[in-house]
């Protein structure tokens, strides 16, 4: 059952078929004992449950071995996505042991339940039949609702790099604007406040695990507060870097004057 949901994952990171066979080769590792005891009588022996680059090229064949290089190299979607461990420190390439994430295991057992780790920073919205609007308020949103579904329609299927920053004072609606864009197109949202983000350790660390939840979920990403976006401050540079892994449109919402900083690479359009 999760062989489709795993070949779709992979297709929505613009990840190639040998990307998927690593995945579906270290989570065989991990999950199987049979194929956890091939990979290490291919190690000579050794023991534990990772997969090596060697042990990767003699399961998919020496010519895939420039695209199975392509696909554990360090910009590539599996990394860029943390669905995949590599550790390469060692001299020899073919020893570097590559583990499929944590999370990735926990999400095959339960493909709906929001990871703990985001859990503490972000709420997902799951998409209800009526709307939680009353119908005077939703009367004088329509106009804006509606342009946020088809920005969101046109742009996620496509892994568009462009955001759609809603601007405005606080109470005007943005969040509730976003909210009822994806009910109407049965998208779950995943809502994150930026300061929430550099609330935890690693602000870089926690974006891209939300990132990666939004994929593992088929998720809207939803930026709350992205005014804190415009420092200059390395902490602020490291969260835009690894937001701009997203391979999907963001929204984001702001109050600030000045527009939010993102990541080269993206554009942004702007809702006010």
């Amino acid at each position: 059952m999760a062989a489709p949901r795993l070949g779709q994952l992979v297709e929505s990171i613009g990840a190639g078929p040998v990307a998927a066979d690593v995945v579906a080769v270290a989570l065989a590792v991990e999950l199987d004992a049979t194929a956890r005891s091939l990979s290490g009588y291919s190690r000579g022996g050794a023991a534990g449950a990772a997969v090596t680059v060697g042990t990767l090229t003699l399961a998919l064949g020496e010519e895939a071995t420039a695209d199975l290089l392509l696909a554990l190299g360090a910009g590539a979607p599996l990394r860029r996505h943390r669905m995949i461990d590599v550790s390469d420190k060692t001299d020899l390439v073919a020893a570097a042991t590559v583990r499929v994430a944590p999370r990735l295991l926990r999400w095959l057992v339960d493909p709906s339940e929001v990871d703990d780790e985001v859990a503490d920073f972000a709420m997902i919205h799951v998409p209800e039949e009526a709307s939680a609007l009353p119908p005077a308020a939703l009367a004088t949103v329509e106009e804006a609702v509606e342009e946020v579904r088809a920005f969101v329609a046109s742009q996620r299927p496509e892994r568009a790099r462009i955001d759609l920053v809603l601007r405005g004072p606080r109470g005007a609606g943005r969040a509730e604007i976003a909210r009822e864009a994806c009910r109407r197109l049965g998208l779950p949202l995943l809502e994150a406040h930026v300061g929430a983000l550099f609330g935890q350790p690693s602000a870089a660390d926690a974006a891209g695990a939300l990132l990666r939840e939004a994929l593992l979920l088929d998720a809207q990403v939803l930026l709350d507060g992205a005014e804190a976006l415009t420092g200059t401050d390395e902490a602020s540079s490291r969260l835009r870097i690894a937001l701009a892994a997203s391979s999907r449109p963001l929204l984001v919402t702001s109050s600030g004057v000045d527009q939010p900083r993102l990541a080269t690479g993206r554009n942004v359009v702007t809702r006010e």
